[in-house]
């Protein structure tokens, strides 16, 4: 009878036993389960985080974000949120303070290119893609040339495993040649190298790259022989989704007290502040020799150069000295192209003002510019074009210039054309982002400042548009068919 009990004892702590490990693995269970729904919710957040952090206390902005221009002072000594002037004793009264035209609703909204949803689903890398890209043969110079694109999907970008520029054994099916009995002999053998570190300099890190197989780029280790450029590469998800990095550039050498250039000064200065960009303006003419509307090309080419060499950068906007904001709520992220838009570098507005001569070209007084070796590129050419097209009138100067170097060297799938509307409007839109009061001697733009300033005055008519309206209608504008966008053609 003792021996029973005793046996059903051990019995009953076998089973408990048992039952105790099963729990616990249970348990266990549900923890790496809790875990890494957790870790997947923190990756989340973290990711909202890093585009979002920059857009909270946007009413208490850190005024050092921006120094105050050279040769200006807050208009009331006491108040950092408010107007700039140049002086304060003549100051006429008449500069807005944009902080409180800011709407809490609007600044709210997370604007930007992200889908945070579909981010979350991808992996980590692509399939590897192997491409080979045929021998370019032209005499022109490789910047001239177009090239061959790898691209990546949104969210991606591209990592190089091998580059090879020759001919591999025996291949006759890549770019197909008339072979010679010498050409035979070099094919059975192959020929070629690996600019493996080339190719990554040019690529890896990128969402495309532009590829030119020429022997002006790469060496010639087969003389006589059509070579192609063989690339291997694969794309790796993007570790982080980061705010977008814009610095608003201007310049204007001689800006008076209570003029539309002062305001504008004031305006832009204190809608940087307010949405976290950095603000430069230039005051200083150093090429003087040149009619003054190229210089605005050189504050350019100095921020792409520092962006590129910096990483510190990752759009421009360009503002002319007589602009003015009408909706200081609208951000400048509310235009920016979405990640299927990677090789759109330029955002510029149709000008037509009713004049045959000058239709249907850009408006250079508003600029979006990716910081980008092509953007860089471009506006070199176009401080160039006088020389190179010296006959030529060029009637509007740097806007001509601009314009046609984007129609000659057949740029349009790095640039787009929108309405002018948006943003570059010579008439007050209340639907519109900026005021360009273009044309005309100064007295009479001043008359059109303070007009607009009394009809815009104590109405939030000019505030209501928020970002979320804005961004729909210009996205739907950016998925239109090129034919059914706005189209620019050369100019006098």
């Amino acid at each position: 009878m003792s021996s029973d009990v005793s046996i059903d004892k051990k019995l009953f702590k076998k089973n408990l036993i048992l039952i105790a490990f099963i729990f616990i693995i249970i348990i266990a269970s549900i923890v790496c389960i809790l875990i890494n729904d957790y870790g997947q919710n923190i990756q989340f957040i973290n990711l909202k985080k890093n585009v979002e952090s920059s857009n909270s206390n946007k009413t208490e902005i850190d005024n050092t974000k921006n120094k105050l221009p050279k040769g200006f002072v807050f208009l009331d000594n006491y108040i950092s949120n408010g107007p700039i002037t140049q002086n304060r004793d003549i100051d006429d009264g008449t500069k807005r303070n944009l902080y409180q035209l800011i709407n809490k609703e609007n600044d709210d909204f997370n604007n930007d290119e992200y889908d945070y949803d579909e981010y979350m689903t991808l992996k980590n890398e692509t399939h590897w893609k192997s491409e080979y890209f045929c021998q370019i043969n032209s005499k022109s110079r490789p910047e001239v040339l177009k090239g061959y694109d790898i691209t990546c999907p949104e969210y991606y970008t591209i990592v190089i495993d091998k580059a090879f520029y020759g001919r591999h054994p025996n291949d006759k099916k890549h770019c197909p040649i008339r072979l010679t009995y010498s050409k035979l002999r070099k094919l059975k053998k192959g020929c070629g190298y690996e600019p493996i570190n080339a190719i990554k300099n040019n690529c890896e890190g990128k969402q495309y790259c532009t590829l030119i197989p020429s022997d002006r780029v790469f060496k010639d280790t087969c003389v006589g022989l059509k070579k192609y450029l063989h690339i291997e590469y694969h794309c790796v998800k993007k570790a982080q989704l980061k705010k977008k990095r814009i610095s608003i550039v201007s310049f204007y050498d001689n800006i008076k007290s209570n003029t539309i250039q002062e305001h504008s000064v004031s305006e832009f200065y204190q809608y940087s502040n307010i949405h976290g960009y950095e603000y430069s303006l230039s005051t200083y003419n150093y090429i003087p020799d040149r009619v003054i509307y190229f210089m605005k090309f050189q504050p350019i080419i100095e921020k792409l150069t520092e962006g590129l060499k910096n990483d510190s950068y990752d759009w421009i906007v360009w503002v002319d000295s007589d602009i003015i904001i009408t909706n200081p709520n609208i951000k400048i992220e509310t235009f920016l192209p979405d990640e299927k838009m990677s090789k759109v570098h330029l955002i510029a507005a149709f000008d037509y003002r009713g004049r045959k001569d000058v239709c249907c070209g850009l408006n250079a007084g508003v600029l979006f510019i990716r910081v980008h070796e092509w953007s860089l590129n471009l506006f070199t050419r176009a401080m160039a074009y006088p020389y190179y097209r010296s006959k030529m009138l060029l009637e509007l100067d740097d806007q001509t210039a601009l314009n046609n170097v984007l129609i000659e060297f057949n740029e349009k799938k790095h640039y787009i054309i929108v309405p002018h509307q948006w943003f570059n409007t010579f008439q007050p839109n209340k639907d519109g982002f900026l005021l360009h009061i273009m044309g005309g001697n100064q007295k009479k733009k001043e008359r059109f400042l303070q007009e607009f300033f009394k009809e815009s005055k104590n109405s939030s008519e000019w505030t209501n548009r928020t970002n979320e309206d804005m961004r729909k209608e210009i996205i739907d504008y950016y998925n239109k068919d090129l034919d059914d966008q706005l189209n620019i053609v050369l100019q006098p």
